[in-house]
Order: structure tokens, then C-alpha cells, then sequence
């Protein structure tokens, strides 16, 4: 019971978090940047909860098809995320290597959490091991960009 309360309170400051990070219309270069880290920041959050959901079932403290379920909202979150990053126009050609070191590391979050989602619903430990692995791998070059 105590598990179910953090994982939606945490999911409820991830929905928090995405919103926040809905983006718009960039005139400059500093707003683009700060889109840039809000859109990262919305996304590390998404991940975080993927890897507590997949860390909880792990340690025996959830069951693999609702770990699969929460996974696979952070899933959407960061796509949605992503979705709303990439269609707001660079204003100059630093904003463009801003977008591009952002949506490579997007991508790299988007690519490993699918597999940690299928293997947690298929209630694979070793699976979901090496795929939770490979997203905290892929996680590390978005929080390097946190302080864009």
C-alpha cells in the first residue's frame, strides 16, 4: 500500500512536471535554451520513474504487469515530451546544436524504455535487469545536459 502511494505521487509530479514543460514559440536563444532544460528535466523525471517502477520489481516490491503499466506512462510522458520539444522552431543556429544534442539524448531514453516495459509485463528479472542497464546507461547523457 505504502509503494502504490509513492509511485502516484510520483506519478502525479512527473503529469506536473510534463505540463510545465510544454513549450511554445522561441524568439530567442535563451528561451529556447530554457525550453531545452524544461523538456530535459520533464524527461529525466519520466525515466526516474520508469527505473523506481522497474527497481520495485526487482526487489520484489511490485508485480511485473503493474511495473509494466507505469513504465509504459513514462513511456508516453516522454515521448510527449519529445513530441512537444521538437516542434518548436530554433530561432538561430547555436539553438539548432542545442536541439540536436537534446533530441540525441531524447532518443536514446526513447529507444531503451520500450524494452524495459515489454520485459517487466513479460515478469522477466533478467530481462528487465539488462534493459533497466541500458536506460540508466542512456539516461546519463540527459542529465548532462540539465544546465544547458
Amino acid at each position: 500500500m505504502a509503494f502504490t502511494g509513492v509511485m502516484r505521487t510520483v506519478a502525479l509530479g512527473a503529469a506536473a512536471v510534463v505540463l510545465a514543460a510544454c513549450v511554445g514559440s522561441s524568439r530567442t536563444a535563451g528561451d529556447f535554451r530554457h525550453k531545452a532544460t524544461n523538456t530535459v528535466k520533464a524527461t529525466d523525471s519520466a525515466v526516474a520513474t520508469a527505473i523506481m517502477a522497474a527497481q520495485a520489481y526487482l526487489g520484489g516490491k511490485a508485480f511485473g504487469p503493474y511495473a509494466g503499466v507505469v513504465i509504459g506512462d513514462a513511456e508516453k510522458d516522454a515521448s510527449s515530451i519529445q513530441a512537444a520539444f521538437d516542434s518548436v522552431q530554433p530561432p538561430d543556429s547555436s539553438s539548432v546544436d542545442v536541439r540536436t544534442r537534446v533530441d540525441d539524448a531524447l532518443q536514446g531514453v526513447a529507444s531503451a524504455l520500450p524494452a524495459l516495459r515489454i520485459a517487466a509485463r513479460q515478469e522477466d528479472k533478467a530481462k528487465v535487469a539488462l534493459a533497466l542497464a541500458e536506460l540508466e546507461k542512456s539516461r546519463h547523457p540527459l542529465q548532462t545536459l540539465e544546465a544547458l
